[in-house]
């Protein structure tokens, strides 16, 4: 499904689930976060998506480059 860093893309969740916090850090370190709903991973982006409902389509939350993510996870309680 992608081959970005030997990451799967996140389960997808219905708009009914709360947002899924995600963190990685910068090619210089920098802690970065976004809220939301899966991810993707496209050839030169990770794209955090919102899931919508009744036909609206998904509302794109952040594209970041692959290049600036390391370590990528998805926050645990």
């Amino acid at each position: 499904m992608t081959s970005f860093f030997g990451q799967t893309e996140a389960a997808h969740p219905t708009a009914d689930q709360p947002l899924r916090d995600f963190i990685w850090f910068t090619a210089t370190g920098k802690r970065r976060t976004a809220q939301a709903h899966y991810l993707t991973f496209m050839p030169e982006h990770v794209t955090f998506w919102i899931e919508s409902r009744d036909g609206i389509p998904d509302r794109l939350v952040l594209a970041q480059a692959n290049r600036d993510v390391h370590g990528l996870h998805e926050a645990t309680c």
